[in-house]
């Protein structure tokens, strides 16, 4: 099974997933949030976490940012400090990657995801980010 199909069986399991755990009244509430939301209202909305995510969490370091994936690797942009992070395509950001993989319309498009990550450093000071925990994407391609 290729890639793309994984990331769309990921896409559309955890969609049901999610969909299972809502209500009927909750989702005409939602219905009309999200009708009366733009782009940049949906791009601040914190989401709803059973823990909460601090700026340092115990897993890692909350990231706001730019993903996109450019010669078959990852790279991340924080929106917060406009520093950029090498992902690698392995097996430790294989949610990160099959989540993009399934949205993404076209080569290097940036998605604006919300992640928890270790932060480490290789022997060329090149800082290298690997995903803990996917919090939430929201479909911008730049930082609010």
């Amino acid at each position: 099974m290729d890639t793309k199909t994984l990331g769309i069986i990921s896409i559309v399991i955890l969609s049901s997933l999610l969909s299972a755990c809502n209500d009927d009244s909750s989702k005409e509430s939602n219905k009309a949030k999200s009708e009366a939301q733009n782009d940049d209202e949906i791009g601040v909305l914190e989401p709803y976490l059973e823990e909460p995510v601090l700026e340092s969490h115990h897993n890692g370091e909350r990231k706001f940012g730019l993903y996109y994936e450019s010669n078959r690797q990852g790279k991340f942009q924080d929106c917060k400090t406009g520093k950029q992070y090498i992902v690698y395509l392995n097996e430790e950001n294989s949610l990160l990657h099959t989540t993009y993989f399934a949205l993404a319309q076209d080569n290097e498009q940036r998605l604006l995801f919300e992640l928890v990550a270790k932060v480490e450093t290789d022997n060329n000071d090149v800082s290298i980010l690997q995903t803990q925990k996917l919090l939430r994407v929201v479909h911008l391609g730049s930082c609010p």
